[in-house]
């Protein structure tokens, strides 16, 4: 069960701009809440449950636009959409191999092609963080996530006391640690 003084936290937030912490030009803003039937539709198409508190934050909180970076994804709707995203990524559909783990979703952009996930497999809701610069010969798109937060709930806490999760993030750590190796860039 998500945790309602989260909900409600996320709820004041978004009432003042801006809802996520890059800014956009027109600014994004929270799009009306998805229907509970639109998010079981969708749900049925993907084969598995979404993770409780992801699906609080679409059916109670808004249809992305908020959150760190360039905020959650939209819902549905077009192809950079939280379902299709996974319909292409983590679904099985004959004759393609899924590219992320099952049930682990993209949710969230910082910009870039670089995504925050969630693991719906897992009860805490783990998230990961994509990196599609990793040029690991011979890798799949899985080893390309980095855990980012033990649960979604701990890093959208984090998010609302004004942790900016791009600096603190598996990206940033791993810059970090390859300037200090000889040969990195200071």
């Amino acid at each position: 069960m998500p945790v309602p003084d989260l909900i409600r936290s996320l709820q004041e937030r978004i009432r003042h701009p801006p809802s996520m912490d890059m800014d956009q030009l027109p600014p994004i803003r929270p799009g009306p809440r998805v229907p509970e039937k639109v998010v079981v539709q969708a749900e049925r198409e993907l084969g598995f449950s979404l993770h409780p508190l992801l699906r609080a934050l679409y059916t109670e909180v808004g249809d992305g636009g908020f959150g760190p970076g360039c905020g959650f994804l939209p819902f549905a709707g077009n192809e950079w959409s939280l379902v299709e995203l996974a319909k292409w990524k983590c679904v099985d559909v004959p004759d393609l191999e899924p590219t992320f783990p099952p049930r682990v979703v993209e949710v969230l952009s910082w910009g870039c092609h670089y995504m925050s996930c969630v693991d719906c497999s897992r009860e805490l809701g783990p998230v990961w963080f994509y990196d599609h610069d990793c040029n690991i010969e011979g890798a799949t798109n899985a080893d390309y996530l980095y855990p980012e937060a033990d649960s979604l709930e701990n890093w959208l806490w984090a998010w609302l006391r004004g942790v900016d999760l791009w600096t603190t993030g598996p990206k940033m750590k791993k810059m970090a640690e390859q300037s200090k190796l000889p040969g990195g860039t200071p």
